[in-house]
C-alpha cells in the first residue's frame, strides 16, 4: 500500500474539502490494483472545521491499538486558527474492499493549540503544525506504549535562542 497526499480544493455537497488522502493498493510488480480516496466529506470518522488542508503531510505509524494494522499520521496545517494539527488515523484492516467511509475506524487529534490538546506544543497563529513534514521515529522510551512522531511547523516563530534556552 502507498498513501499519497492529494492537494484539492473543492466543495463536496456542503463541505469544502481541502486536501485528501489517496491510498494506492499495489500488486507485487508495483502496478496499481485499486485506489481509495479519503477526505472529510466521505469519511465518517474525519470531522474537521472547514477548511483544514487535510493530509498536507503523511507518515506511517506503528500499530498503536493492537489490531495488527499500522496507523497513519496526517497533517492538517490550516486547523486551529492556522496553528495546525496532526490526525492519527486508525485504519481498518483489509480496507481494499471497503468504501472510503469505512476505511478510517477512528481519529485522534494532536492540535497545535494547547487549549484543545493537553500535550500540544504552544504555537502561534499561523504556525501550520503538520504542514510539510511528519515522521514516525524509533521509540525514544523503553515503554512499548509510547510512540514518537516528529512534526514540522512551517511558519512557527521560535522563542528559543541559538543555545536552545528560552
Amino acid at each position: 500500500q502507498l498513501a499519497v497526499s492529494v492537494g484539492i480544493d473543492q466543495t463536496v455537497g456542503s463541505i469544502r474539502v481541502q486536501g485528501a488522502l489517496c491510498v494506492l493498493y499495489l500488486r507485487a510488480d508495483g502496478t496499481v490494483r485499486a485506489t481509495r480516496v479519503v477526505h472529510e466529506a466521505n469519511s465518517g470518522a474525519i470531522a474537521l472545521a472547514n477548511p483544514e488542508s487535510f493530509a498536507a503531510s503523511l507518515a506511517l505509524m506503528p500499530d498503536m491499538d493492537g489490531d495488527g494494522q499500522p496507523e497513519l499520521a496526517a497533517g492538517c496545517s490550516l486547523a486551529s486558527d492556522l496553528k495546525g494539527a496532526v490526525l492519527i488515523l486508525f485504519l481498518a484492516p483489509n480496507a481494499t474492499h471497503l468504501a472510503p467511509v469505512d476505511m478510517v475506524r477512528s481519529v485522534s487529534v494532536i492540535s497545535g493549540d494547547p487549549a484543545a490538546s493537553p500535550y500540544a506544543p504552544a504555537l502561534s497563529m499561523g504556525a501550520r503544525f503538520g504542514h510539510s513534514s511528519l515522521a514516525s521515529l524509533p521509540s525514544l522510551d523503553s515503554d512499548p506504549e509510547i510512540f514518537s512522531l516528529a512534526a514540522g511547523a512551517r511558519d512557527a516563530r521560535s522563542s528559543l535562542r541559538s543555545d536552545g534556552r528560552r
